[in-house]
């Protein structure tokens, strides 16, 4: 018992000493010059959304024991080269989980006025910022980059500008919100989230969107056909003739307005 507890104590001692260099290596030698790996980063980025990755300013500092990095004009491309992501500040505290999952893990993760693309695709698929959802897809869904974000403990992204278009019928038609906030928390089987943004006045009041999900226990996080959970959702006014345009109800709906207040569970 003796030999025991004396290797648990040097095992603990060996450990805070592996801890106490790592931190000083940090604060010392790769955090004051964090912009010189960009390049890196961005490849690590490109290779993990599977689109390419481009960042203007890399800087970090420190918040309590935690490395803070701040990321200026961050932009994420499409297949035609355009930008269908581009985020003009981003501030994350990084979770020493990061060391054993060798991933970038955040405690907290901000966005700052960002712009983000959209797009309804045939047969019900959707793209977002480049990342694909398509419920046809076999064998379950899945997604790398949404796996990553549902990692993170805390995403929240303030005053998002978001271009919707639907590809599904030509010439495509576009619709722009604006003053979108969105907030994710995940952790302990269960994520939550809030939507709020505004779409033009003369088609609908500001939309408000929250919920929670739980991810299967066992498999990916993103395999969304997987999740359980409730939704809320919330618009006070809404312009139904425009709105038919975009849903393609069985009805020719010319003129008429209404409200909405609903409850979903889901599985």
């Amino acid at each position: 018992v003796r030999r025991a507890v004396r290797v648990l104590g040097w095992l603990l001692v060996a450990t805070f000493f592996a801890f106490g260099l790592l931190l000083l290596a940090l604060r010392y030698w790769l955090l004051p010059d964090i912009d010189a790996m960009r390049p890196r980063i961005e490849g690590i980025a490109s290779s993990a959304l599977k689109a390419p990755v481009t960042i203007g300013r890399l800087q970090a500092s420190w918040h309590g024991l935690n490395p803070v990095l701040s990321m200026d004009d961050v932009k994420l491309s499409g297949a035609s080269g355009s930008a269908v992501l581009a985020l003009p500040r981003i501030e994350g505290t990084l979770s020493w989980t990061s060391v054993p999952t060798l991933s970038p893990r955040f405690t907290r993760l901000r966005i700052h006025a960002p712009e983000l693309e959209v797009a309804l695709l045939e047969g019900g698929a959707v793209s977002v910022a480049g990342i694909v959802i398509d419920p046809r897809e076999a064998g379950g869904g899945g997604n790398p980059a949404l796996d990553w974000l549902l990692a993170q403990r805390q995403l929240l992204i303030r005053d998002a500008r978001v271009h919707l278009r639907d590809l599904r019928v030509v010439p495509a038609r576009d619709i722009v919100f604006s003053d979108a906030d969105f907030l994710l928390e995940s952790g302990f089987g269960t994520s939550r989230f809030g939507l709020r943004l505004a779409p033009p006045p003369a088609f609908a009041a500001p939309v408000d969107v929250r919920g929670e999900f739980r991810p299967p226990a066992f498999g990916r996080k993103s395999d969304y056909r997987r999740w359980s959970g409730e939704v809320f959702a919330q618009v006070d006014y809404v312009d139904l003739a425009q709105l038919n345009q975009w849903i393609h109800a069985p009805i020719d709906v010319h003129r008429a307005n209404g409200a909405m207040r609903m409850w979903i569970r889901f599985d």
